[in-house]
């Protein structure tokens, strides 16, 4: 009787320690997934960042372009079209100047 006593002690530990396996197993495997989307999702907003951080540079260079171009074309005729143009351009940059 006490042999069985002992072997049904020995069954019983090792099921649990066969079902903690499994259990380490499944959190390990779950804490891998997390940190793999977690990764993708740094990945996905470094993207997004970049893209507009581009967006803004894209958007800067050409205000800026349009005012230089403005200055030149008054430079070269000082007409009253060209000072419109200046003044819509200065215009703009003192806008949307603190943006940059």
């Amino acid at each position: 009787m006490a042999n069985f006593g002992v072997e049904w002690n020995r069954r019983n530990r090792e099921t649990n320690r066969l079902a903690q396996e499994e259990q380490r197993r499944i959190e390990k495997k779950q804490r891998r997934e997390e940190e793999l989307a977690r990764a993708e999702d740094e990945r996905v907003e470094e993207k997004q960042r970049r893209a507009r951080a581009e967006e803004y540079a894209a958007r800067r260079t050409r205000i800026e372009t349009r005012c230089r171009i403005a200055e030149i074309q008054f430079q070269l005729d000082p007409s009253e079209s060209h000072r419109r143009s200046l003044r819509t351009a200065l215009a703009v940059l003192a806008e949307y100047g603190d943006l940059f």
